[in-house]
This record gives C-alpha cells, structure tokens and sequence, in this order.
C-alpha cells in the first residue's frame, strides 16, 4: 500500500508492486507517525496523542483543504530569489520536490536541466524535466540542492481546485521521522540518518519490473537512449541476474534503486538473460547526468 493524500498520484511507482492506496480520507481522523528508517506506520487517537519534544523536533503548520494536506515552504528558486511556495505533502510521490512553473510568474526553470519522463500518472507518461533548487526549508531544517521536477503542464491531469505550486514526495520526506497531525492541522519534523544524504537522480537508465516470487526477479522495461545503460548494451525484456556477483534476489527493488543511484563513476559488472534464454555479461558505468 502507499500512504497518499492524492488517492489518484500514481506517478513515480513504474515497476513498483502495489496492491492499493490509502489516503487522506482514511486518515483525517487521526494522528498518523511515518518512521521510514524503520519501515512503520502509526495511527494515534488524537485524543490522547501526547506531541514529542525536543530540540531535533520542528513543528510546520498546515493547511486542509479537499482532503489534502498543504504547507507553505521557502525554496530558493534562483541564487537571489527564495519564495514561500504552497506544496501539498504527499508520502506517496516517489519525488524529492515537484514545483509547476505556470503556478507563478516568478518561478523560472533552472538552467541546468534534464529532460525526463517523471513517472506515469492515471493518463500515461509524465514528461517534463529534471533539475535543481539550492534549498527547501521546513522549519528548522534547511536542505540543499535539492532535485526537483518540473512537469509539463499539458502532461499532467490536474484536477487543481486549490491553487497550489507544487508538492513534496518521499524522497524528501524519508529524511525525517514525520507525524501529520490531521486534527490539529500541524507536521512535526525529526530528522534520521538520511538528513544530509545527496539528492541523485538515476545514474544508469533503466526502468524496472519487479515481479516474481517475493517481488525479486527483475526485468528491464525500459532503457533510455543515451544513458550508460544504452552504452553497455542493456535492452528492454532482459532479465537482470546479478550486479557485482552478487544475486538480484537478495535485493528489494528499493536497494537496487540505491545501487543504481549510488556513485558517479562507479562500475558495476551485470549479468542478463535474454528473452531466448542466453546469458550475458556487460559493465555499466554509472554517470551523474545532473
């Protein structure tokens, strides 16, 4: 399941098994602590949930509105221009930062960007691109160079009856241990071990499928022209068996993701199976593309 306040935000989950969504309509009632360094999920009655002090711990007002949960950050869009932007929180984008450049006239995109498909929402691919704001603050906490998408508005089905510039996903939010507080209208902040840890985009160009007993055999979909993946003669359908001799099955799709997103120039020696049944051995070589 993914926890969403978009029950419709499917963007960003290709080759993710899901079996459904929950959102924000289940969870209004209550006060919901995420932990996602351990993989939990808590639901508090409001009526007795005592809020946790501390000098690690920040409090963000929010906003409610059509059973979405909205805050209001300051982004620094240029090296001279910070703006408070109006973000929905949504755990359920797989995203760092998502930011609509026709939601305000001073929003411009970066110059240093790449172009990219986002993800897949309910009308198919999500194209856009790829690049950077030098920082994000939520409340106490300033993070910096953060990546961030910039979708094409006609790419996106946006059902937007509150005016709003953007959202927040899981690959920010999985930095800190969070409570959404629905019924007191506040997020509460703590950051884990993943703080200071660099936001990367995909080094190698593959997109994959997990499927299999226990999710962990994995089949390329997709790979993207140009990428160091294209270079090493990885193609769609293949069977990804091995990464660095070791065993695909040992991994969750998360880790490999990890693998994958892990260091600019870094090797690693992959075996496939292709779609005949023959086996075959390359090196991909991984690079940063922004």
């Amino acid at each position: 399941l993914v926890l969403s306040n978009d029950v419709l935000n499917l963007s960003g989950y290709v080759g993710v098994p899901i079996h459904g969504i929950i959102g924000a309509e289940l969870f209004n009632s209550f006060v919901v602590t995420l932990q996602p360094e351990l993989n939990q999920l808590r639901l508090n009655d409001p009526a007795t949930f005592r809020a946790p002090h501390g000098k690690l711990w920040t409090t963000i007002p929010l906003s409610l509105e059509n059973n979405k949960a909205y805050l209001t950050a300051p982004v620094q869009v240029t090296d001279s221009l910070t703006l408070p932007l109006k973000l929905v929180l949504d755990t359920g984008a797989s995203h760092a930062l998502s930011l609509e450049l026709d939601s305000d006239p001073r929003l411009v995109a970066p110059t240093k960007r790449l172009t990219s498909d986002l993800g897949r929402g309910l009308t198919g691919t999500i194209h856009g691109f790829l690049g950077r704001v030098g920082s994000i603050q939520l409340g106490r906490h300033t993070l910096r160079s953060v990546l961030t998408s910039f979708p094409n508005t006609t790419d996106v089905h946006r059902r937007i009856d509150v005016a709003r510039n953007g959202n927040v996903g899981n690959e920010l939010l999985k930095r800190f241990s969070l409570i959404v507080d629905y019924p007191h209208k506040r997020l509460l902040l703590r950051p884990n071990p993943q703080l200071r840890t660099p936001f990367e985009h995909d080094m190698c160009g593959i997109e994959l499928l997990a499927t299999g007993p226990n999710y962990r055999r994995y089949l390329i979909l997709r790979v993207v022209p140009d990428s160091p993946a294209a270079a090493a003669g990885l193609e769609a359908e293949e069977e990804l068996l091995s990464i660095n001799f070791i065993p695909v099955e040992v991994y969750t799709l998360t880790q490999i993701d990890r693998i994958l997103h892990s260091e600019d120039g870094r090797g690693l020696l992959i075996v496939l199976r292709r779609p005949d049944g023959s086996l075959h051995t390359t090196t991909v070589r991984l690079k940063r593309q922004i």
